[in-house]
């Protein structure tokens, strides 16, 4: 673990998202041993598509290699659980939840492909709280998953109202037809309405959309030079709940800091960089923290890296907490990992 000169923790080098053993050595052969793994890493299962030889990878449509994982999606949280979605094998979404962002038990994969929209690609996800959507029910909130339909990228949305375990893709999908990918959904307050914000054109931009029922949506504004899976969140500046700041990030990290009135972004300090490595990407945060929890977690994909003759590719950061400090007169992002990290009983040594 490193600071660059900016306070910022530089991420590449630490281990991957945790991940409990016992349910990976319950997995049929092939499985990987190495020691203190598969503690640590955090990839897509085979479940009931082609097993992954390690060895022998044969090219699709025999095989292929299913152990891929990418862009972090979907992060959200309801009932005590975090739920963690991700890009598995191009065509789905990795599924997992945890009680404490350490210990992680992996579900079987969603919104698997289907021959309408195509290849399930990045996203995110919410817990409608008002019922907006009408999916809902008397003893569940609805949990919804906005997605883009790879096959003619367009945005979609499914919906779960049993706690993430089942979802059904809504049948007048797509609800936006814009191009390009990577819709980011958020409530807002002060309009009592959700925003949507979609990675295309014109150029590297950022379109933001508005609705009142997540079904129909308007065009609200347009923002330049951001480049693939927004994020956009509010912290305190310097721990001051009174001096509110929102901040808006891209594909690898980068962020402005601002303010969102509904409609638009309006810049109050131009783009800094998060993170200076090239494992470091997709980045997202949860969705839905409690008021009283109060904490802004973020997590990224750490792309490339080989990984010769192991079941998997690709792994996840750990969980960060984020921070906004004023430093040298700029607003900076810190990002440090959970606290409570020193609880794993591993091999504190590695």
């Amino acid at each position: 673990m490193k600071f660059n000169r900016c306070g910022l923790i530089v991420l590449s080098t630490l281990l991957p998202l945790l991940f409990s053993s016992s349910a990976v050595l319950a997995q049929p052969i092939p499985v990987y041993r190495e020691r203190l793994r598969p503690q640590f890493h955090f990839t897509a299962r085979q479940w009931t598509l082609h097993k992954l030889n390690p060895v022998i990878r044969p090219e699709p449509p025999h095989g292929g290699e299913q152990g891929w994982i990418n862009d972090p999606n979907g992060l959200v949280f309801y009932k005590g659980e975090w739920h963690l979605f991700a890009n598995g094998a191009g065509s789905y979404w990795v599924h997992a939840v945890s009680k404490d962002l350490l210990h992680w038990e992996e579900l079987p994969p969603k919104l698997i492909r289907d021959t309408v929209l195509g290849n399930t690609a990045s996203g995110s996800a919410v817990v409608d709280w008002n019922n907006t959507s009408g999916f809902g029910t008397a003893k569940e909130k609805a949990l919804l998953a906005f997605f883009t339909g790879w096959k003619n990228k367009v945005q979609c949305m499914a919906y779960s109202i049993d706690r993430g375990r089942t979802w059904t893709k809504y049948k007048e999908n797509p609800i936006l037809a814009h191009a390009d990918r990577d819709p980011k959904v958020f409530w807002y307050e002060p309009d009592s309405k959700w925003i949507m914000i979609v990675y295309g054109p014109p150029g590297r931009s950022y379109n933001f959309f508005g609705s009142a029922d997540l079904k129909n949506w308007e065009k609200l504004s347009t923002f330049p030079d951001m480049f693939e899976c927004p994020d956009i969140f509010q912290l305190p500046l310097d721990d001051d709940q009174e001096n509110i700041k929102w901040v808006l990030s891209d594909g690898n990290g980068s962020y402005v800091v601002g303010q969102f009135d509904g409609r638009e972004f309006h810049v109050e300090q131009q783009k800094e960089a998060l993170d200076y490595g090239f494992n470091f990407y997709a980045t997202q945060t949860w969705s839905d923290v409690p008021k009283k929890d109060g904490r802004c977690i973020q997590m990224a994909w750490m792309r490339g890296g080989k990984f010769p003759d192991m079941p998997f590719n690709q792994q996840l950061t750990f969980p960060c907490e984020l921070s906004l400090r004023t430093v040298r007169g700029k607003m900076i992002l810190y990002r440090y990992p959970r606290a409570d990290i020193s609880r794993w009983p591993g091999d504190r040594g590695q």
